[in-house]
């Protein structure tokens, strides 16, 4: 009959959005401010952590976080960023 169908889609409707909410509840998010003295490896740092490669000692790791051609040009990042890292289920880095 309709009503038992219109119950069988309100019923696939809530256990979808109950899936959507245990998804939600297995995903974290953390926010880290990262602060220092000028040269004191900051940019180093965030570039290290969110990309998942040790620096070579001569700043590849600072440069994967530029935002302008003339940070690149100096060596110096001079802008507010945000970087994304994640996880996979293992701990392995993501992305």
């Amino acid at each position: 009959s309709a009503a038992a169908e219109k119950k069988e889609r309100e019923s696939a409707e809530v256990e979808d959005g109950e899936n959507d909410r245990d998804v939600e509840s297995m995903l974290r998010d953390t926010k880290v401010a990262i602060i220092g003295n000028v040269d004191s490896g900051k940019s180093t740092l965030v570039g290290v952590l969110t990309r998942g490669q040790l620096d070579d000692g001569r700043g590849k790791a600072r440069s994967k976080v530029f935002n302008f051609s003339h940070e690149a040009a100096n060596g110096r990042t001079s802008s507010i960023a945000q970087e994304i890292m994640g996880f996979r289920e293992g701990g392995e880095q993501a992305g």
